[in-house]
């Protein structure tokens, strides 16, 4: 149960982005995204909501943004291949690192995650790792994210809903 508590005190206290809320494809114009993560616990029963917001600017092979959802932090998306891409991203406090692909199926973004970060708790520096793969559903600029996080705590669902747009990109 310690685990637990201490898996929690991490997502508060760290800039762990608990959505993906983005395709595998790298933006092509500057853009945003506003969306809503629910992050529920399966062991004591407590759901939190969280919003997300993110900015971003691409050339359609690479893309590069900012994100805040229980912290702050910076990332760099690159295209590996036709509907695959990887991304890099730090945040704060922590820090926070990152690392993720995703795969594009269509109108289906599918993300697996490897994040690792520290945290201070009663003057002692913990470093724990966290993980995630999650499912996306795209419609028409409107996410519908499904995922699994999972770690030192054990694994909680979470679900997310989100807009994702880009502005007209310049000829």
């Amino acid at each position: 149960m310690r685990k637990l508590g201490l898996l929690f005190l991490l997502l508060l206290s760290a800039c762990a982005p608990i959505a993906t809320m983005m395709p595998a494809r790298p933006a092509s114009a500057p853009g945003g995204a506003l969306g809503l993560s629910v992050f529920y616990n399966k062991n004591t029963g407590f759901s939190a909501p969280f919003p997300y917001l993110a900015l971003f600017w691409g050339d359609g092979k690479k893309e590069f943004g900012f994100f805040s959802q229980l912290g702050i932090g910076a990332y760099a998306k690159f295209q590996l291949a036709e509907g695959f891409s990887l991304r890099a991203s730090v945040g704060v406090p922590g820090p926070w690192y990152e690392g993720a692909l995703l795969y594009d199926l269509g109108p289906l973004t599918l993300s697996g995650r490897f994040s690792y970060g520290q945290e201070e708790w009663n003057g002692k520096v913990r470093y724990l790792w966290l993980g995630e793969a999650s499912a996306t559903y795209w419609y028409q600029g409107l996410g519908f994210e499904a995922a699994l996080l999972f770690g030192e705590g054990g694994w909680n669902p979470v679900f997310s809903v989100g807009y994702r747009f880009e502005l007209p990109a310049e000829k």
